[in-house]
């Protein structure tokens, strides 16, 4: 093995190895999707002790993306919020659902979601939750 795959090795088993022993509540974001405005938004508008959440959500329904749009749906933005549903959520931050791109409406207007529903509204196609998921990763 090259000198260039030994540092490689050596990165990833000491990413890994932080990962694995990051205090509770320290971010463990590791990869191409921890940055960007969606994240960025994340950190600035939810609680500490949902971020780890509502990072897990964000990777998952948009990859980070504000600007994600479902094609067969009208999920939209960091969160993949239905559009028809989300206008009342939207309203409460001072955004309409037209700004669904804009990061800090949709994270915001998801947080405001999410403490009126849980988890209950990023249900996976298996019947369970996304928090569910998130809880064993």
């Amino acid at each position: 093995m090259s000198r260039p795959k030994y540092l490689l090795v050596a990165v990833a088993i000491v990413a890994s190895t932080l990962a694995v022993a990051a205090p509770a509540g320290a971010s463990t974001r590791i990869g191409p999707m921890t940055g960007g405005p969606c994240h960025a938004a994340v950190d600035a508008y939810w609680p500490a002790q949902h971020r780890a959440f509502a990072h897990y959500v964000v990777a998952r329904e948009s990859h980070g993306i504000p600007t994600a749009a479902n094609p067969t749906s009208s999920a939209r933005g960091c969160f993949q919020m239905l559009l028809r549903y989300s206008a009342p959520f939207y309203k409460a931050v001072g955004c309409t659902n037209a700004m669904w791109a804009n990061a800090t409406c949709n994270v915001r207007a998801a947080y405001v979601m999410f403490q009126k529903a849980g988890a209950s509204p990023w249900r996976t196609n298996y019947g369970h939750s996304v928090k569910r998921s998130y809880r064993r990763h």
